[in-house]
């Protein structure tokens, strides 16, 4: 008796071929029509085949492949393209912030924060608040850092108490505040907009020249409070829906379960510098363009406020070292697939806009049947229910920097303040609960299958999604328009 084994199809090569394909030989096969010329035609294929890569193959490989096939649509040479790319103010700086970042993480302060938060007297004899207080860590741990550290952070200190106080996996509660943490990392991401989002602000300054600087006190003022709102949404619905026995936390002493590390003189300077990094880039927002410290900074740029804030802790030294090792906090905290993702949308911006290419003529065309005809607050809920509903089941970036194009297209004719229509894109695109391919840490909440329950989790994601659109489209809209109004 013969048995026969099938081998299985690398799909690693299939994404592969297919990502080639798209990017350096499907221009061949398409004749420009139109308002779109052979370079547009170039730069889509290309386009096509990163979001592809995206979505099937990971960040670093199909941005690098982009960046030498953008050498080849007739606009720039390889070589231009990687000047123009990591030579960017942006880039520089999210590699500097990268470091600086994982110095705080190698010190412990994220951590330190966390406990000092956790054993506040008024959590106390209040479970419900004490819960929310700890998925809220998450939340303030991913503003300052990323994702995964704040997420594992905070799982490490849940795990400790399920298993101090007895909650046994799948039960209701440990399904709430795993995915809780998910909330707070979800909500948390966004808050502060000079770190991920800044490649989206850089992309989309470049794509619309003409609409100056963000406002980052008026998006923190924005998106802050409406953050908090969906976070207290999320806790309303744990309490008063699912209702579970949480009595035995009613006099928790996390002091006992997560130990404090000492405060020394790095760590005060480390948070000192990091306060002058978010004071360095928030006071330009409300300084009149003759103030000289506005001019100062605007010199600086953002590549020159993190050049020094890494001088700072590299000149200083603490016991005969400096307070930053650079090569060893390098070589384990820069991102190098975001950061290559970072360059790709940089370099794409200007060329998506370029009147040589005729895309964003193209892009009118196309989306003027969705959203054309309408009045400005029509067009914004449209634009955002699309949105919240598409990130909830593709890449978060993909869809922003997709839908920065349509904005591009439409603002101008419909007279809506660019600044105001991407935040309500940048709210938008971070609602993403519903679904594991939501995001990463939404796919890991779904895959930790030895505590949580995943066909019980879909109940919560989904009541948090409704709430949390109805809530964006009735209030959230409204409430952004407003403080941008009021800021402009």
């Amino acid at each position: 008796m013969t048995t026969h084994t099938k081998r299985k199809i690398d799909l690693w090569w299939v994404h592969f071929g297919i990502i080639f394909f798209l990017m350096f030989l499907l221009h061949f096969l398409i004749k420009p029509s139109g308002v779109l010329s052979q370079e547009g035609v170039n730069v889509l294929c290309i386009f096509a085949g990163f979001i592809y890569g995206w979505g099937f193959f990971g960040l670093l490989i199909p941005s690098i492949m982009s960046i030498i096939a953008l050498g080849f649509t007739g606009l720039y040479t390889v070589s231009e393209i990687a000047v123009q790319g990591f030579g960017n103010d942006i880039v520089i700086f999210v590699l500097l912030l990268f470091i600086f970042i994982g110095l705080m993480q190698e010190l412990g302060i994220t951590q330190n924060f966390a406990v000092w938060l956790l054993t506040r007297k008024l959590l106390q004899g209040r479970p419900w608040l004490f819960s929310a207080m700890m998925c809220f860590v998450a939340y303030i741990i991913c503003a300052v850092t990323n994702n995964f550290v704040a997420m594992f952070m905070v799982w490490g200190m849940w795990f400790s108490i399920f298993k101090t106080y007895d909650f046994k996996p799948y039960t209701p509660y440990v399904n709430l505040m795993m995915l809780g943490t998910i909330i707070g990392v979800t909500l948390g991401a966004f808050i502060l907009p000079f770190k991920t989002l800044l490649a989206l602000i850089g992309a989309f300054m470049a794509m619309a020249p003409d609409v100056g600087p963000i406002n980052y006190l008026a998006y923190m003022t924005a998106v802050i409070p409406l953050t908090l709102l969906f976070f207290v949404e999320y806790f309303l619905i744990c309490k008063f829906i699912f209702k579970p026995d949480i009595s035995r936390l009613q006099n928790i002493d996390v002091s006992k379960l997560v130990k404090k590390q000492k405060m020394d003189f790095r760590h005060y300077l480390v948070l000192g510098v990091f306060a002058l990094i978010i004071v360095a880039l928030l006071i330009p927002s409300f300084l009149p363009e003759t103030n000289s410290l506005k001019i100062l900074l605007n010199n600086l740029g953002y590549s020159g406020i993190g050049f020094l804030a890494l001088l700072i802790p590299l000149v200083i030294r603490y016991k005969g070292e400096p307070v930053l090792n650079l090569g060893k906090i390098a070589n384990k905290y820069i991102a190098w697939d975001a950061l290559f993702m970072i360059v790709i949308i940089m370099l794409l911006s200007p060329i998506l806009s370029n009147e040589q290419t005729g895309i964003g003529g193209f892009i009118a065309q196309t989306c003027a049947p969705i959203f054309g005809g309408h009045s400005a607050l029509v067009f914004m809920i449209i634009f955002c229910a699309i949105v919240v509903v598409l990130t909830n089941f593709f890449n978060n970036m993909i869809i922003g920097f997709l839908f920065m194009n349509i904005i591009v297209a439409f603002y101008e004719p419909l007279g809506i303040d660019p600044w105001t229509m991407c935040s309500l894109l940048f709210v938008a695109m971070h609602l993403a609960i519903l679904t594991p391919s939501s995001s990463g840490q939404v796919g890991m909440v779904f895959a930790m299958s030895d505590w949580v329950d995943g066909k019980w989790l879909y109940k919560a994601t989904f009541l948090t999604f409704f709430a949390w659109i109805v809530t964006y489209l009735l209030i959230g809209i409204g409430w952004i328009r407003l403080i941008f109004g009021l800021f402009s």
